[in-house]
């Protein structure tokens, strides 16, 4: 059986902020939270104004409830959704898949936004370092 490791033994990653280089942004269905993405398609409308999500199979959930996040929250308005068919080559052979691809463009309060959310995440972190502080 696998030994479980202690936490001191535990290597830490520190996690890369994400660079938008284009608008274009792959989904995949393995991610756990898709707050992740969420976040990185901020990014993305943030510096080009417009981001397309893309999914192929399964993903195609993850980019939904993405979109619709962006959209609930009003950070984003979807400009164009396109279904197609993609053949993809595999171990056995190739494969026809389908595609999903959401282009969304930054909403009217867009900025207004992102200025309450930065807000409030610097308050949550405040507070996540006394609590930390206070229990030590």
């Amino acid at each position: 059986p696998r030994r479980r490791r202690k936490e001191s033994e535990m290597q830490t990653r520190e996690r890369k902020p994400f660079e938008a280089k284009d608008k274009t942004l792959n989904v995949s269905g393995k991610v756990r939270r898709i707050f992740g993405i969420v976040d990185n398609a901020k990014e993305v409308l943030k510096k080009f104004g417009e981001v397309e999500l893309n999914a192929i199979g399964l993903a195609m959930k993850t980019l939904v409830q993405v979109s619709e996040n962006l959209r609930k929250y009003d950070y984003a308005e979807i400009k164009k959704t396109e279904i197609k068919t993609v053949e993809l080559q595999g171990d056995r052979g190739t494969v026809t898949k389908a595609k999903l691809v959401v282009t969304m463009v930054k909403s009217k309060n867009f900025d207004e936004n992102m200025e309450k959310f930065e807000k409030i995440r610097k308050e949550n972190q405040a507070q996540a370092a006394q609590n930390q502080a206070g229990s030590s």
